[in-house]
């Protein structure tokens, strides 16, 4: 028995109460705080329910009894009185609920009736007789209801009416007791005990316009909302003039507001457990003893995470899982992807024409790994890869366009938003605090994600080099669940991109590793076995400095002269000559840390110490709390990268140190320059301003805060405000530590590690030290864009050197498991004549490709059909240099927008002896005949449009024959528009006459379209000995591949 006398009444209330919803008090806050993340997330209503939804049922504790009666729907409380909230926000920011679908769809064009009608709209449609009636009144003591059959009538005839009918009001007596108004459809019946009444309770010294309005629409009649103003220009005037009714009116509403309103800020300001002492000690120090047993029982007990729940399928949303960044990817335009792949250089191209190929025409996954110095262009290559095969897939008859068919990924935010992809962690749902043990995916999760990736064919890994043995497997299983299969990596192919030349994995192996723990000795080496390499080797970063890229090229290798030395020493300067606003690289954090602090303290203008914001989440007693904060460490590795205090100034360059929104740029490591500090007038620091290096950062959260824009704020500078994020620290399992605090760090110096990846125009390097990592010194160096913006503190040229297990595995991938490319290379032989031709789609159009693809450009004769020419094309309009041009342009064809004529290009040197059109039953046929150097060579091209019918294809074939000296070695090539890989009938029409006839023989056997259709064909009467090539050549601006032949 614990029973003490009471001397404060209001602490014995208090003490009630908080006994016995104890178990609510964190959720309360931790609800507030969910709403204010789905606020200020830019959230549509259904994620805002969602979002809210989901912390509130993966955090709420319930008892066994609680449980039972919601299984079972019984009701967990009761009242005497029932209450309704009335949305007194403006009109513009409420929500609303649609009308049914089926409604919707019976309406007329240009209608505007799709909302349903809720309380207020209600209250502008009661009967004339409620003429008196405020809305809170109205509220309170009426019930509106629907008429069932005149609702249907109403549906039926598509014209509900909102405002109400006056001619059809009916005053029907139902009982003694009870009025019940009827407007159209609308019942309206009065209560005999009113609702309490609940309201937003906009704050008058804070918000005095929203407070006059909703005082205005509460507690004074109207009929539409619109004219709560009167006559007047603000809601203030029109509530002065009302004042004294409106109050009158509100005092049956609010009794002890005022002492109420300071009541509930009390409760969320002040912390009252220390009352419980007072009044029932022996009771706490009971539940003391309680608390600490289940601490030291939870500490024994080893129980699976709770799992995740998401209402968000339950709701009907197809959401993403919630911890995922949707980024958007557009495709790049036509002629931006035009110029991408033309600038390509020849080897990129050679990786790029192998994949696309691959993908077009083979079903079986494949796994590469494109490597290169820095600078090379990879990211070039895969930003053109990806284009490339978002334009093929979504193309392919039967595939939606709005399928994920290409992953792009990286480990680093950094690394993904450069190639505007996902972390790996995000796009496979990899928690980032798991380690390397696979866990299997929940059900729902699961589900997500095979929604989402049920048409995955390939997935880009960005900088390889940061992945290792052991997240390469992780990415295999998570691969295997998520396509349903065992196949490895679920049977979507990856192209790995990046340079193993690069320092080692954090907390991970090389890639190329055997794995070392439990079975993973026995395990299959995913890297060994599967993938093979490309690369490239022209660098483009610092293609106008060819002596430093050939310089990093060595030294990536560890293969640098004496010479190389000596170049490098002439970028080493005193300190003093180095520009402070260069970024300094060092191997350590603690030179990092004194040069940053150094860099702070020559600041001359405003500078700021930022401390964190700790508070202890949890169960546990404040002694407990204060022990917790105590053992934090200042080392931010282990704060989720939070500093515990934050120095800032003006022009200070800073780094984010967290990802805060990749989408937007927005990502650890993401660098800029701090220009203006807003602070309150207490000195608290509200909105950090920074201007990024690159404009596209922040972009996003630029445009949605442009209200936070002041006189001494400049557009482009992005505004930074505090982030919170939880951590545990030692042995504590059932508190947390929740840190708000500016995700921003000082950037005048970053460690080598830090800086991977990056692009920078001047760098100061620092390489002294006794132990120096492996390539540390080629991947500081290769940062900068130039030899003039490299500056060299100490180079300690005899600390470089290279992991002796790199370079044998990169000898190994340049050699045994180098990638053999699926595309052919067109041979250099002396005195053979090189055919090439293709189905354009447009020759003015693709003109540019062609001129910019130097395989095309190799050969002796090109041959394009379905040019869309006229008769006023001009020769020149369509030059190529070093090459004569014929057209035909076919009589048949239209003088504008024709999809036919034919173009015949013969190089300079070769001599031609004729050239004519033969055209007949409109089928384009050209006819030319060069002298080479083995003797004179018959070239006859056809165009047949689909809309030729076979018999008519035939006579101009047999027409042809009377035209030329068949016994001449004669090429006939074009796009005949019959396939040839299926047995029909215009196939075998076609063989007869000229196969079987004629004795020509047919050299393509491939498709020759993205349709896997062989569309265009070879045929000809010269040996097989004196031929090469009868193959395809990949294109990516045609549907339509290019085929070719070399007569020697």
């Amino acid at each position: 028995m614990d029973m003490q006398y009471i001397l404060d009444p209001y602490a014995c209330a208090m003490y009630i109460v908080s006994y016995i919803s104890k178990g609510q008090r964190g959720m309360s806050n931790l609800m507030q705080l969910a709403t204010k993340e789905a606020r200020e997330g830019n959230l549509d209503v259904k994620q805002r329910v969602r979002h809210i939804g989901n912390k509130f049922l993966n955090h709420v504790e319930i008892s066994a009894q609680e449980a039972v009666y919601l299984v079972l729907q019984m009701s967990l409380r009761k009242a005497s009185r029932q209450f309704i909230f009335i949305n007194t926000s403006p009109p513009e920011e409420r929500t609303v609920l649609l009308k049914p679908l089926d409604y919707i769809q019976q309406l007329p064009d240009g209608s505007t009736d799709i909302e349903c009608m809720g309380l207020i709209k209600k209250y502008a449609a009661r009967p004339k007789v409620l003429e008196s009636y405020c809305l809170a009144d109205f509220a309170a003591w009426f019930d509106v209801s629907t008429n069932k059959k005149k609702n249907d009538s109403a549906m039926q005839d598509g014209n509900e009416s909102e405002d109400g009918n006056e001619d059809e009001l009916d005053i029907a007596d139902q009982d003694d007791n009870t009025t019940c108004y009827t407007v159209g459809a609308l019942q309206f019946k009065k209560r005999t005990k009113a609702k309490v009444v609940r309201y937003v309770r906009f704050n008058k010294q804070n918000d005095l316009e929203n407070y006059c309005r909703e005082q205005l629409m509460l507690f004074h009649p109207w009929r539409n909302e619109s004219n709560l103003k009167g006559t007047f220009e603000t809601f203030q005037e029109q509530y002065k003039l009302l004042e004294t009714s409106l109050k009158e009116k509100e005092a049956g509403y609010n009794h002890n507001s005022e002492a109420v309103d300071q009541a509930i800020e009390s409760l969320d300001t002040e912390d009252n457990d220390f009352l419980h002492g007072d009044i029932a000690p022996n009771t706490e120090h009971k539940e003391q003893l309680d608390r600490k047993e289940m601490e030291t029982a939870d500490k024994k007990k080893s129980s699976e995470p709770h799992e995740f729940y998401d209402i968000g399928q339950d709701m009907g949303i197809a959401v993403n899982n919630a911890n995922m960044e949707e980024l958007q990817k557009p495709r790049i335009p036509e002629t931006q992807y035009h110029e991408l792949v033309n600038n390509l250089n020849v080897k990129q191209k050679e990786f790029f024409y192998h994949v696309l190929h691959w993908c077009k025409t083979k079903n079986q996954p494949f796994y590469t790994f494109l490597t290169g110095g820095a600078g090379v262009g990879k990211s070039q290559v895969v930003k053109a890869l990806y284009n490339a095969l978002l334009r093929y897939y979504s193309s392919v008859p039967g595939n939606n366009p709005d399928d994920t068919h290409i992953l792009l990924m990286a480990l680093t935010g950094k690394a993904a938003y450069g190639i505007q992809g996902y972390t790996i962690h995000n796009a496979l749902q990899i928690p980032a605090n798991q380690g390397y043990d696979y866990k299997a995916l929940t059900a729902e999760r699961l589900n997500t994600l095979q929604a989402k990736y049920h048409n995955l064919k390939v997935i880009f890994i960005d900088e390889i080099s940061m992945v290792g043995n052991k997240m390469l497997r992780f990415i295999d299983q998570r691969l295997q669940q998520i396509m349903g299969t065992k196949k490895v990596f679920g049977g979507v192919s990856i192209i790995a991109v990046g340079d193993l030349f690069q320092l080692k994995p954090v907390r991970d192996g090389w890639i190329f590793n055997d794995l070392n723990t439990d079975y993973g000795p026995l395990a299959t080496n995913l890297w060994k076995s599967l993938f093979t390499a490309f690369e490239l080797t022209e660098i483009m970063r610092q293609k106008d400095d060819q002596q430093f890229a050939q310089l990093l090229n060595r030294l990536r290798e560890g293969k640098q002269t004496q010479e190389d030395l000596a170049l490098l020493k002439t970028r080493q300067v005193p300190p003093e000559s180095i520009p402070s606003h260069a970024t300094h690289l060092f191997q350590t954090n603690a030179k990092v840390n004194a040069h940053n602090e150094q860099m702070f303290s020559l600041l001359n203008v405003t500078k700021v110490e930022v401390p964190s914001h700790d508070i202890v989440t949890g169960d546990v007693t404040n002694t407990v709390k204060e022990k917790i904060i105590s053992l934090i460490p200042h080392d931010s590795n282990k704060t989720m990268g939070l500093m515990s205090k934050l120095s800032l100034g003006i022009g200070q360059r800073v780094d984010l140190c967290i990802n805060v929104a990749v989408e937007d740029g927005l990502i650890n490591g993401a660098s800029g320059v701090v220009k203006y500090i807003d602070s309150t007038q207490g000195q608290q620091v509200d909105i950090v301003w920074v201007q990024f290096d690159d404009h596209k950062i922040g972009e996003i959260l630029r445009d949605s805060r442009k209200e936070l824009l002041h006189s001494r704020i400049y557009r482009m500078w992005t505004p930074v405000t505090r982030v919170a994020r939880q951590f545990r620290i030692g042995r504590y399992k059932n508190a947390e530590i929740l840190r708000k605090q500016f995700p921003l760090r000082p950037a005048a110096a970053k460690t080598v590690h830090r800086c991977q990846g990056d692009t920078l125009k001047e760098v100061a390097i620092d390489m002294s030290g006794r132990a120096v990592q492996c390539h540390i010194h080629y991947v500081a160096l290769s940062r900068v864009t130039s030899m003039t913006g490299l500056y060299i503190y100490d180079l300690n040229p005899g600390k470089i050197n290279v992991d002796i297990r790199v370079a044998k595995e990169m000898g190994e991938l340049r050699t045994v498991r180098s990638m053999k490319t699926c595309t052919p290379c067109l041979p250099n032989i002396e005195g053979s004549t090189t055919i090439i031709q293709q189905n354009v789609r447009s020759l003015r159009k693709h003109l540019t490709d062609i001129k910019c693809d130097s395989t095309m450009l190799s050969a002796d004769v090109l041959i394009f059909t379905e040019c869309h020419l006229s008769e006023n094309v001009t020769d020149k309009e369509v030059d190529i240099g070093g090459y004569k041009v014929f057209l035909n342009f076919p009589s048949h064809a239209s003088p504008i927008h024709s999809p036919y004529g034919t173009a015949i290009y013969t190089r300079d040197s070769i001599v031609i002896r004729q050239q004519k059109s033969c055209n007949f039953n409109n089928v384009e046929i050209s006819h030319v005949t060069i002298d080479t150097m083995t003797g004179t060579l018959q070239i006859i091209v056809i165009y047949r449009s689909k809309t030729v019918s076979m018999q008519c294809f035939e006579n101009a074939l047999k027409y042809l024959f009377t035209l030329i000296d068949s016994s001449q070695p004669t090429v006939i090539t074009g796009d005949f528009n019959v396939d040839i890989l299926k047995d029909t009938p215009d196939k075998f029409k076609l063989h007869s006459v000229l196969m079987d006839s004629l004795n020509y023989r047919q050299i393509i056997h491939t498709a020759t379209t993205d349709y896997n259709s062989c569309l265009d064909h070879i045929y000809t009467n010269i040996p097989a000995a004196k031929l090469q090539g009868g193959t395809v050549l990949e294109s990516f601006y045609s549907d339509h591949k290019a085929i070719w032949v070399s007569v020697k």
